[in-house]
């Protein structure tokens, strides 16, 4: 999805249409920034059940507060993702 910046309302993306047409069953993620993008998009994976891992050697968190990287993994976790830690 897409959100807004000022309003947060959300709009779907074509992605998860276009992941299904390839038969896309699972996905891995890595990327910047950890508590934001990355975080946004695996809980975005996991709400259409796509098993979702995130590799943690290729994320960095922004971690505007001490901790929002290690925050957004344990959300990711309890969302079903596997965050790969090797």
């Amino acid at each position: 999805t897409m959100r807004d910046p000022q309003t947060g309302e959300t709009q779907p993306t074509e992605l998860h249409e276009l992941l299904r047409q390839a038969g896309v069953e699972k996905l891995v993620v890595a990327g910047l920034a950890t508590d934001y993008c990355v975080l946004a998009t695996a809980l975005d994976a996991r709400t259409r059940d796509y098993p979702t891992t995130v590799l943690a050697a290729g994320i960095r968190a922004v971690d505007l507060q001490p901790g929002d990287g290690e925050k957004a993994l344990a959300e990711l976790r309890s969302a079903g993702a596997f965050v790969d830690e090797g």
